[in-house]
């Protein structure tokens, strides 16, 4: 099933779902208006639940296993200081200004169950944060710390949500994290997800070289 039919459907019901309480809200009366309101109520609530929480949910993207999700160059700027380009699928860059000797970009995943898996919803993901980090204990403990959220969390966090409740059997929500890589100037990185979890991959020399220098 694909991601634009599940959110619409999903989308469809909450809709109803809204309608048929508002219904209700307006044609009780007062006794046995009183339940029908409150089921009202509750119809209505659960209706803008749905709503934000499919939402949320739309900022994922559908995951095919072994697929680059980024690519992050950089550009160094002084000692320690670099501009990190981070560019996605759909052709869009972000830039960002890190502080350290070593990057890492963290994602969040998602991984339908149950009936969702069974109508061939596919793995989603969300990348979360891109951070900097230094090579020694003194540089790490005592000077800047720079990490950077690719999204601005309003309302519901549907995944903070579903790691909390066990996902209810229907979603398993888990966090993926790349392993620490050097920072270069002209450097070029590739970002994917391997049966092994999250991996980042140098895909020019800069970024060659680096490593083994590193290693």
């Amino acid at each position: 099933m694909s991601y634009s039919i599940f959110f619409a459907v999903g989308a469809l019901i909450a809709f109803l779902t809204l309608i048929g309480g508002l219904f209700i809200l307006v044609r009780s009366r007062w006794i046995l208006g009183w339940i029908k309101g409150s089921f009202g109520l509750l119809m209505v609530l659960g209706a803008v639940f749905g709503f934000f929480t499919l939402f949320d949910l739309s900022s994922y993207r559908a995951l095919h296993m072994e697929r680059n999700l980024a690519t992050v160059s950089f550009e160094q700027l002084s000692k320690q200081r670099f501009k990190a380009m981070v560019s996605v699928s759909n052709d869009e860059t972000w830039e960002y200004e890190l502080a350290g000797d070593m990057w890492q970009m963290d994602v969040r995943i998602i991984t339908w169950k149950g009936p969702l898996a069974v109508m061939g919803m596919l793995p989603a993901y969300r990348l979360d944060r891109l951070s900097g980090r230094y090579l020694t204990v003194e540089d790490e403990n005592g000077n800047e710390r720079t990490a950077y959220s690719f999204h601005d969390q309003k309302g519901i966090d549907a995944w903070a949500m579903m790691q909390k409740v066990g996902g209810l059997g229907l979603i398993d929500a888990s966090y993926g994290s790349a392993t620490y890589m050097p920072m270069r100037h002209g450097a070029l990185y590739a970002v994917g997800l391997a049966a092994k979890g999250l991996v980042a991959r140098p895909i020019n020399e800069p970024a060659k070289e680096a490593l083994q220098q590193w290693k």
